[in-house]
C-alpha cells in the first residue's frame, strides 16, 4: 500500500510541475497575437509537416526490426510500425516521455520474446536515438559554436558527449571489465543487469548493425527536425534552420527527464525559452509549441484508430496489462 501510495505522489508531482510550466506560459502569452499568427497558418506546410512525423515511425520500425533479427527475433515492418503508432497513443497518458517503450515492450513479450532481448532492443533504440540527437545537437560546433547559445547549454553538451563516448567504451569492453575481480563479485549480485550489457554489447560489436541502425536514427531525427521547422515556416518564421538542428534535439532531450507528465510543460518549455533566447518572438515560439503539442495528439489519436482494430480485447484490458 505504500509503494502505491509513493507511485501516486510521484505521479501527482510530475502532474503539478507540468501544470505549473503550462500555466506560465498562458500567463506570459498574448492570445490576441498567437490567434492571428494561427489565421495566417499556411495549411498546406502544416499538412506536410505531419506526413514527415507519421513517415518516421517507417524509419524507427526498420531500425527496431534489424536490432531484434540481429538474435533470430523476425518481424515484419509493417507490425513494427504499428506498434510504433500504438505506443505514440499510449505515451499521451502514459506519466513519462518515453511510456510507450512499456507498450512496445508488452508487445515483443506477448510474442513470447526474450524479456532481455526485448529491453535490450528497446533500449538500444533509445541510445541510438540519443547520440543521433546529440549528433545534431553538436552540429553547432562545426558551423558555429557561438549558435550553441549560452555557456551552460555548451558545457553540458561537452558533459553529454563525453557520458556517450564513455557509454559506447564500456558496452565495447565490458567483456574485459569483467576480468576486474572486484567489479565481477559485485556485478555478481546483479546478473540481470549484466545480461543485459552483454546483448547491448553484442549489438555494439557489429559494426554493421551499429552504422545502419545509427543511419535510420540520423535519418529519423532529422525528419522530426524537419517537421517541427514546418511548422515554423506554415507560422511566417524566418529563423535559420540550423538553429532547429542545435535547439530541436536539446529540447527532446530535455523532455525525456522524468519529471513531468509525457514531457508535456518541459518540451514546451524549454522551446520556448531556447527559441526566444536568439530573438523569436514570444507568441511565435508559443504558437509553434503549441502546434507540435497538437500533432503529438493527433499522432497518438492515429495510435489509438490503430489500436482499436489491431489489439484484441479492451482497452481497460490492455491498462491492465501494461501496469502489472
Amino acid at each position: 500500500m505504500t509503494n502505491r501510495l509513493k507511485k501516486i505522489g510521484f505521479i501527482l508531482l510530475k502532474l503539478l510541475i507540468t501544470l505549473s510550466i503550462l500555466s506560465y506560459l498562458v500567463y506570459k502569452a498574448d492570445f490576441s497575437a498567437i490567434n492571428q499568427l494561427l489565421l495566417k497558418i499556411d495549411i498546406l506546410l502544416f499538412c506536410l509537416s505531419f506526413i514527415i512525423i507519421i513517415s518516421r515511425d517507417i524509419f524507427l520500425a526498420m531500425r527496431w526490426k534489424i536490432l531484434l533479427a540481429f538474435h533470430n527475433n523476425h518481424f515484419s515492418s509493417l507490425l513494427l510500425t504499428q506498434y510504433y503508432y500504438i505506443s505514440a497513443f499510449f505515451s499521451l497518458f502514459l506519466p513519462t516521455a518515453v511510456g510507450g517503450d512499456i507498450v512496445r515492450w508488452y508487445y515483443l513479450h506477448d510474442n513470447g520474446i526474450k524479456h532481455n532481448h526485448a529491453l535490450s532492443s528497446i533500449l538500444y533504440e533509445r541510445f541510438l536515438g540519443i547520440i543521433s540527437l546529440i549528433f545534431f545537437a553538436s552540429f553547432s560546433f562545426f558551423v558555429d559554436f557561438e549558435m550553441a547559445g549560452s555557456d551552460v547549454i555548451k558545457i553540458t553538451m561537452v558533459m553529454i558527449l563525453f557520458l556517450c563516448l564513455a557509454s559506447f567504451v564500456t558496452f565495447w569492453h565490458f567483456h574485459r571489465l569483467l576480468k576486474w575481480k572486484w567489479l565481477a563479485k559485485i556485478l555478481s549480485r546483479f546478473k540481470s543487469i549484466v545480461k543485459f550489457i552483454e546483448n547491448i554489447k553484442d549489438y555494439s560489436q557489429n559494426m554493421r548493425v551499429v552504422i545502419v541502425c545509427l543511419i535510420l536514427s540520423l535519418i529519423a531525427q532529422l525528419m522530426g527536425i524537419l517537421a517541427v521547422y514546418l511548422i515554423a515556416l506554415s507560422l511566417g518564421s524566418s529563423v535559420n534552420f540550423l538553429y532547429f538542428i542545435v535547439f530541436l534535439p536539446i529540447v527532446w532531450l530535455v523532455s525525456m527527464i522524468p519529471i513531468s507528465i509525457g514531457g508535456l510543460g518541459l518540451r514546451e518549455g524549454a522551446f520556448v525559452l531556447l527559441f526566444m533566447s536568439i530573438g523569436m518572438p514570444k507568441e511565435m515560439a508559443i504558437a509553434i509549441s503549441a502546434l507540435i503539442l497538437l500533432q503529438i495528439i493527433a499522432h497518438g489519436m492515429l495510435g489509438g484508430i490503430i489500436f482499436l482494430f489491431f489489439q484484441k480485447g479492451s482497452l481497460k484490458e490492455f491498462q491492465n496489462e501494461i501496469s502489472n
